[in-house]
Protein backbone atom coordinates (compact mmCIF):
# COMPACT_ATOMS: atom_id res chain seq x y z
CA UNK A 1 0.00 0.00 0.00
CA UNK A 2 1.58 3.15 -0.80
CA UNK A 3 1.53 6.16 1.72
CA UNK A 4 2.78 5.80 5.24
CA UNK A 5 0.01 7.84 6.80
CA UNK A 6 -3.62 5.73 7.79
CA UNK A 7 -6.28 6.74 4.95
CA UNK A 8 -3.34 8.70 2.51
CA UNK A 9 -3.02 6.91 -0.26
CA UNK A 10 -1.12 9.18 -2.33
CA UNK A 11 2.48 7.76 -2.22
CA UNK A 12 5.77 9.24 -0.48
CA UNK A 13 8.06 10.93 -2.83
CA UNK A 14 10.43 8.37 -1.39
CA UNK A 15 8.34 6.10 -2.89
CA UNK A 16 7.96 7.81 -6.36
CA UNK A 17 11.55 8.01 -6.25
CA UNK A 18 11.97 4.09 -6.19
CA UNK A 19 9.69 3.67 -9.01
CA UNK A 20 10.96 6.07 -11.47
CA UNK A 21 14.18 3.72 -10.50
CA UNK A 22 12.73 0.80 -11.50
CA UNK A 23 11.30 2.66 -14.64
CA UNK A 24 14.16 4.33 -15.88
CA UNK A 25 17.34 1.58 -15.16
CA UNK A 26 19.56 3.42 -17.50
CA UNK A 27 19.74 6.10 -15.18
CA UNK A 28 22.34 3.28 -13.24
CA UNK A 29 24.04 2.60 -16.48
CA UNK A 30 21.63 -0.52 -17.41
CA UNK A 31 20.44 -1.22 -20.77
CA UNK A 32 16.72 -1.17 -21.56
CA UNK A 33 16.64 -4.38 -22.49
CA UNK A 34 15.01 -3.61 -25.95
CA UNK A 35 15.40 -6.09 -29.48
CA UNK A 36 17.15 -3.73 -32.24
CA UNK A 37 14.04 -5.03 -34.81
CA UNK A 38 11.90 -1.90 -35.13
CA UNK A 39 8.46 -1.59 -36.35
CA UNK A 40 7.64 1.40 -38.92
CA UNK A 41 6.64 3.37 -35.80
CA UNK A 42 9.91 3.45 -34.75
CA UNK A 43 11.39 5.84 -37.72
CA UNK A 44 8.35 7.70 -37.17
CA UNK A 45 8.57 8.43 -33.97
CA UNK A 46 12.26 8.95 -33.94
CA UNK A 47 12.33 11.11 -36.68
CA UNK A 48 10.25 13.44 -33.63
CA UNK A 49 12.66 13.51 -31.49
CA UNK A 50 14.97 16.12 -30.24
CA UNK A 51 16.54 18.41 -27.38
CA UNK A 52 13.16 20.35 -26.24
CA UNK A 53 10.07 18.82 -26.23
CA UNK A 54 9.05 15.88 -25.04
CA UNK A 55 7.17 13.15 -26.48
CA UNK A 56 4.34 10.87 -24.69
CA UNK A 57 2.99 7.59 -26.87
CA UNK A 58 -1.03 7.03 -26.32
CA UNK A 59 -2.82 4.31 -27.49
CA UNK A 60 -4.41 0.65 -26.37
CA UNK A 61 -3.19 -1.42 -24.43
CA UNK A 62 -0.82 -3.99 -25.07
CA UNK A 63 0.32 -2.49 -28.53
CA UNK A 64 3.71 -1.90 -27.70
CA UNK A 65 4.13 1.57 -26.78
CA UNK A 66 6.67 0.09 -23.39
CA UNK A 67 8.74 -1.54 -26.03
CA UNK A 68 8.47 1.46 -28.38
CA UNK A 69 9.38 3.58 -25.55
CA UNK A 70 12.40 1.75 -24.42
CA UNK A 71 13.75 0.99 -28.07
CA UNK A 72 13.53 5.46 -28.27
CA UNK A 73 15.50 5.98 -25.32
CA UNK A 74 18.05 3.04 -26.28
CA UNK A 75 18.35 5.44 -29.37
CA UNK A 76 19.11 8.60 -27.41
CA UNK A 77 21.40 6.40 -25.48
CA UNK A 78 23.79 5.09 -27.74
CA UNK A 79 23.14 6.91 -30.83
CA UNK A 80 22.93 10.40 -29.62
CA UNK A 81 24.77 10.20 -26.42
CA UNK A 82 22.10 11.96 -24.40
CA UNK A 83 22.88 11.63 -20.62
CA UNK A 84 21.51 9.24 -19.06
CA UNK A 85 19.76 11.07 -16.19
CA UNK A 86 17.93 13.39 -19.12
CA UNK A 87 16.00 10.71 -19.84
CA UNK A 88 13.02 10.28 -17.43
CA UNK A 89 10.09 7.65 -18.53
CA UNK A 90 6.82 7.38 -16.66
CA UNK A 91 3.87 5.13 -17.25
CA UNK A 92 0.28 6.24 -15.87
CA UNK A 93 -0.78 2.39 -15.81
CA UNK A 94 1.21 2.10 -12.23
CA UNK A 95 -0.99 2.28 -9.56
CA UNK A 96 1.29 4.70 -8.12
CA UNK A 97 1.04 7.28 -10.45
CA UNK A 98 -2.53 7.06 -10.74
CA UNK A 99 -2.46 7.89 -7.47
CA UNK A 100 -0.51 11.23 -7.43
CA UNK A 101 -2.33 13.56 -7.71
CA UNK A 102 -0.38 15.43 -10.46
CA UNK A 103 2.63 14.78 -12.40
CA UNK A 104 4.14 18.19 -10.88
CA UNK A 105 4.98 15.75 -7.81
CA UNK A 106 6.46 13.48 -10.21
CA UNK A 107 8.27 16.02 -11.89
CA UNK A 108 9.68 17.91 -9.27
CA UNK A 109 10.78 14.31 -7.08
CA UNK A 110 12.91 13.73 -10.67
CA UNK A 111 14.18 17.45 -10.71
CA UNK A 112 15.18 17.86 -6.86
CA UNK A 113 16.52 13.60 -6.52
CA UNK A 114 17.58 12.94 -9.52
CA UNK A 115 18.20 15.68 -12.04
CA UNK A 116 19.41 18.36 -8.91
CA UNK A 117 18.66 20.77 -11.09
CA UNK A 118 15.96 22.15 -13.14
CA UNK A 119 15.23 21.08 -16.66
CA UNK A 120 13.19 23.90 -17.42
Amino acid sequence: MYGKKVGNLEPSDTEILELLYQYNPWWQNKNTGTEKIHRSDFFKAKDRLNDDTMLALIGPRRVGKTILSYQLIQELLTEQNRQNIHILYVSVDHPAVQLTSTLNRIFKVYQESILKSSFI
